[in-house]
């Protein structure tokens, strides 16, 4: 999503196939989510291209 001036110019919906329960931006600019599912996952989204470090869990 990209934000400007407070209204949305830019969406991009992905499909979970969970309920998101929080989302957090990090200083590096990864995203965690928290789901709320059997087993509440913590995933971490980064932008294409970057290798990931360490699981997101």
């Amino acid at each position: 999503m990209a934000v400007a001036g407070g209204s949305v110019e830019q969406r991009e919906v992905i499909a979970f196939g969970c309920r998101i329960r929080d989302v957090t931006v990090h200083r590096d600019g990864s995203v965690r989510l928290l789901t709320e599912h059997e087993d509440s996952e913590v995933l971490r989204l980064t932008p294409a291209g970057e290798a990931a470090i360490g699981a997101g869990r």
